[in-house]
């Protein structure tokens, strides 16, 4: 039934107090409940005798609590227990104030079944503060639509036990005490039930969201389309647990818009800080994953945050004070999106492949470990930032999409590049192993793709054809070599610059177009050369004169045994 106040301002359901004996009544509403005149008062103080009454919601229909009176209900207690699902609901449209003793075993606000909705603006709960953690079973549900629901403690006692239901739906939920000691966390169980959704608002928590510490089975259904998600935002202390992990059969990672900020790691060298292997996972293109903030301690958390995803991510950053640094666990990393490293923050692949389907941009520092980092762009992406110059080990671009590096780069082991164009002008790309290029490589300046090896290096395609080139330097003492009878054919737009090394073209075909002139960084000589097969089944070299070509003397620098230039 309903509770209905009207007509009266002396209307009144309060708790009988004339003599304090420690009573403690309930009233159970299975309805609405509609203040439009006199009061509810179901406190009678903190006396350690005096009389309160709990106020239960139950019946498996939705009820809901309005308020015109003027006067804000003075609770003891609330205990949700409608219907035995989060389908039946109750809301809270009006302030009410709950003044039972937080930190004792059984909470102001208890929850037991159903939905409890908190929809007003001045709603100001406090969960727990200590003597026992906040418990959702897996038949309930808290939402904050409007207002504050918090945890008011570093207690070890003042966190959330989820088995059920967690929705910020544009209130705020704090599961944070306030200093940076406290590691409030929200512990989820292995029933399957365990679910965080968050469209709107905020949820700041100070410790870990994680699995209990007595079973590695945790599951946790995580979704967020919008608000702001802050985890690790204070300490992070449990080791053997990541800040954040969603993981195990039936779990969900959900993410398609809002903020998602991960403070700060654990330091550990086996879990990681961040683990993310849902048996689900939909990320779309407005997801946005943050590694560091303005509140990244100093320290260990800061130096060691490990990502272990089987997901496949959109854009990641990592972007906070104190130089963090992330380091790839276990598992390669795919981005749909782009990375973002900001100044004085560090990306370490840790050898673990990284394929990146958006842009690059490094200001602080990207560290491979000899992995091989891919770019697999459809469309126009770029690799950029602060940093000078970067490193890669092995270095692969596919896609149809155009790849422009705007940054001097060095690939200490192989390049392949088998679709799309790789576009560099007025930066070089320093390349010390193997090039199989299947698709085009463009620049108009500077010095273009260097080969600059220690060791005989390769220029190869994966089937036989024809690449353009930009601009080409060979830098190699111990040469550069064009595997022979493969049909690997070479055109050059924009200039071939011998520095020191034999170019063996073997019969493969070598254009050089109108504006491509061969420059002597140092003099031609048999060690400074294109080298032939000196057959005449040989494609060998051929260039293309610009019209009106009035140079007084071209050389072509070739040779086999011997320095034996063409010139005219």
């Amino acid at each position: 039934r309903d509770l209905t106040s009207n007509n009266s301002a002396k209307n009144r359901a309060e708790a009988l107090n004339t003599t304090p004996s420690t009573r403690l009544h309930t009233l159970r509403v299975s309805g609405n409940i509609t203040l439009n005149t006199g009061l509810i008062d179901l406190y009678s103080g903190a006396g350690a005798t005096d009389n309160q009454v709990s106020l239960e919601l139950i019946s498996s229909t939705n009820g809901s609590f309005t308020n015109a009176s003027g006067n804000t209900p003075d609770l003891f207690r609330i205990v949700m227990n409608k219907g035995n699902s989060i389908a039946t609901t109750f809301t809270l449209t009006d302030n009410v104030t709950l003044n039972g003793p937080f930190d004792a075993a059984t909470k102001p606000l208890t929850m037991q079944n159903g939905l409890l909705i908190m929809d007003d603006a001045a709603l100001n709960f406090t969960l727990t503060s200590g003597g026992s953690d906040f418990y959702i079973p897996g038949t309930s549900g808290l939402e904050v639509r409007q207002g504050t629901a918090a945890t008011s403690t570093t207690s070890t006692n003042a966190n959330i036990v989820l088995d059920g239901l967690i929705r910020v739906s544009g209130g705020t939920l704090s599961v944070n005490g306030g200093t940076t000691t406290d590691t409030n966390y929200i512990e989820y169980t292995n029933s399957g039930n365990a679910t965080i959704e968050i469209t709107s608002g905020t949820l700041t928590v100070a410790g870990q969201v994680r699995r209990q510490l007595t079973s590695d089975t945790g599951v946790l259904r995580f979704t967020q389309s919008g608000g702001i998600f802050t985890v690790g935002n204070e300490s992070a202390t449990t080791t053997s647990r990541g800040v954040f992990e969603v993981l195990n059969s039936g779990s969900q990672f959900n993410h398609s818009g809002g903020t998602f900020t991960v403070v700060q790691g654990i330091n550990s060298t086996t879990i990681p800080s961040i683990w993310l292997e849902p048996t689900t996972s939909t990320v779309t293109a407005a997801s946005t994953i943050n590694i560091g903030s303005a509140a990244t301690p100093s320290g260990v958390n800061a130096l060691n945050i490990g990502l272990r995803a089987s997901a496949t991510l959109n854009n990641l950053v990592v972007n906070g004070v104190n130089s963090p640094v992330v380091r790839l666990y276990s598992l390669p990393l795919t981005l749909n999106g782009s990375l973002t490293v900001n100044t004085s923050n560090t990306f370490d692949a840790n050898g673990l492949n990284l394929t990146i389907r958006g842009n690059m941009t490094v200001d602080g520092s990207y560290i491979p470990n000899g992995n091989t980092t891919f770019f697999t762009n459809t469309a126009a992406a770029v690799i950029s930032g602060a940093t000078p110059l970067f490193n890669f080990f092995n270095f692969s671009k596919s896609g149809a999409g155009t790849l422009t590096v705007s940054k001097n780069i060095t690939i200490n082991k192989d390049l392949t590049v088998t679709a799309g164009t790789v576009a560099h002008t007025g930066f070089d790309i320093t390349l010390i192993g193997n090039a199989a290029l299947s698709s085009n490589f463009t620049s108009t300046s500077g010095n273009g793709l260097i080969f600059a090896g220690s060791t005989q290096q390769q220029l190869t395609r994966n089937i036989a054809g024809t690449t353009t080139l930009g601009i080409v330097t060979i830098n190699n003492t111990n040469g550069v070599v064009i595997p022979d009878g493969n049909g690997f054919n070479f055109t050059i737009n924009n200039g071939l610059r011998m520095q020191r090394g034999v170019w063996d073209i073997g019969s493969s075909l070598l254009t050089l177009n109108s504006s491509a002139l061969i420059t002597a960084v140092n003099p031609f000589s048999v060690t400074n050369m294109i080298q032939t097969n000196s057959s005449f089944t040989d494609f060998v070299v051929r260039i293309i004169f610009p019209t009106n070509f009035n140079a007084a003397i071209f050389v072509f620098p070739v040779g086999q045994l011997a320095y034996t230039p063409v010139t005219f």
